[in-house]
């Protein structure tokens, strides 16, 4: 972690090691911190934000993502760095008692997956459009940006409050939705969904959403967290439909290096190659 400073603000980069597999270089990740108006990172030093370029370049790093809330003055501060807009992301929440199901007329059953139905799971995150940040990014590879989000539902499976509901047409998984379920805190987050492409457009993405949501208000959770990409129109109707309610919002910048080094820093993905066919996700 390496901590920067702008006038009173505080700015936190993190550079994941689990995203070098992936891309094959390094990415970053920039948040806004609170600043005390003293620049003070306790023992570690506070460099000022105009450097960063030259920080991420030293260090190897070929791609740096802000997140943060929508500021004009940092927005604008950024975009001077380098920093362009990629997307605008809602989080919302729904209450038990404030959820709606969507009535849908169908014999389709939504129900939990089993452990051998897992890697169809995956095979239909890959050849989908899932809006995230790297995939409506058109610098990045979307073979690899695909991969990427593969990763990213698999990385959910070994986690015991894992939960995965799917609906099956004709003995093939039309879509998916998982989830992280804790009793505990009676608290749940929607982490990933997707519907095949041949089922978008039609009654698949209602019925699974809203009974995949019943079935965990069920459990006993008293709320369900999720999010989506403005970009994702689809996704942002199925849950308002169910009645979730937007309470944050944040947006994504992105300085693209890869371009500024020569090709011998460059390491290609190893996922360079595989095949992809994508659309969007409901």
């Amino acid at each position: 972690m390496r901590l920067f400073y702008h006038k009173n603000d505080i700015y936190q980069l993190n550079i994941p090691e689990y995203e070098v597999p992936v891309f094959g270089y390094k990415i970053g990740e920039l948040k806004l911190k609170e600043g005390d108006g003293n620049h003070s990172g306790g023992s570690q030093e506070v460099l000022s934000l105009l450097g960063i370029k030259d920080y991420l370049k030293k260090n190897g790093v070929l791609a740096c993502t802000y997140r943060g809330k929508e500021n004009i003055d940092t927005v604008r501060f950024l975009n001077d760095l380098g920093f362009k807009f990629v997307g605008t992301y809602n989080d919302c929440c729904c209450h038990r008692n404030e959820f709606k199901e969507i009535n849908i007329r169908s014999t389709l059953e939504v129900r939990v997956a089993s452990i051998n139905e897992l890697e169809e799971i995956l095979l239909l995150e890959d050849k989908i459009f899932d809006f995230s940040s790297f995939q409506i990014d058109p610098l990045f590879n979307s073979i690899v940006t695909a991969q990427r989000n593969v990763v990213r539902v698999k990385s959910y499976f070994a986690n015991p409050l894992h939960r995965i509901y799917i609906l099956k047409v004709k003995g093939k998984i039309a879509g998916f939705l998982q989830f992280i379920v804790e009793s505990e805190t009676g608290t749940a987050n929607c982490v990933n969904g997707a519907i095949a492409t041949e089922f978008q457009g039609l009654f698949i993405g209602p019925k699974l959403y809203s009974d995949a949501f019943k079935s965990v208000f069920e459990l006993g959770i008293s709320k369900i967290y999720g999010g989506y990409s403005n970009q994702n129109i689809a996704v942002a109707k199925l849950f308002s439909a169910c009645n979730f309610r937007n309470i944050e919002q944040t947006i994504l910048m992105r300085d693209y290096l890869k371009k500024e080094y020569s090709a011998e820093v460059i390491t290609l993905s190893p996922f360079v190659g595989l095949k992809h066919e994508g659309h969007l996700i409901e």
